[in-house]
């Protein structure tokens, strides 16, 4: 059986990778929201997103 001081450090060091593993999925979320979300990046960037998609409506018809 584990001594007292060896079970309190485990239960810190746990603690300290759930803190980290909280950190890692809040950092996920945001990053898949805006991975999800193309509004803000067409917003930006307009004219590319309107070249790309001439683009792809060329490549699409093209078969035809």
């Amino acid at each position: 059986m584990a001594s007292p001081e060896h079970r309190e450090a485990l239960q810190q060091n746990l603690e300290q990778h759930k803190q980290q593993l909280r950190l890692a999925v809040q950092d996920l979320t945001v990053a898949a929201k805006s991975w999800s979300d193309p509004a803000e990046s067409i917003r930006l960037r307009p004219g590319t997103w309107l070249a790309g998609a001439f683009v792809f409506g060329l490549w699409l018809g093209r078969g035809r």
